[in-house]
């Protein structure tokens, strides 16, 4: 599943900065795990331009990230 195959809602938010003004995020996609990692899924490939990346899903329901 592409992240244009599913729903894209659209989320605004507020982070902290380091000199405490409130940086206001919009336009980005929020995926549920559980639609990922589906039917057995415990690992996805992530490509970043020319970078691939692993995302696992470990026994302890942990996501570890590696390049």
């Amino acid at each position: 599943m592409t992240v244009t195959e599913m729903e894209q809602p659209m989320n605004t938010t507020e982070l902290q900065s380091k000199d405490s003004t409130a940086v206001a995020l919009t336009n980005y996609v929020q995926l549920d795990t559980r639609d990922i990692f589906q039917n057995g899924v415990r690992q996805v490939e992530i490509v970043h331009g020319e970078a691939r990346y692993s995302l696992r899903l470990t026994r302890e329901n942990k996501l570890i990230l590696t390049k």
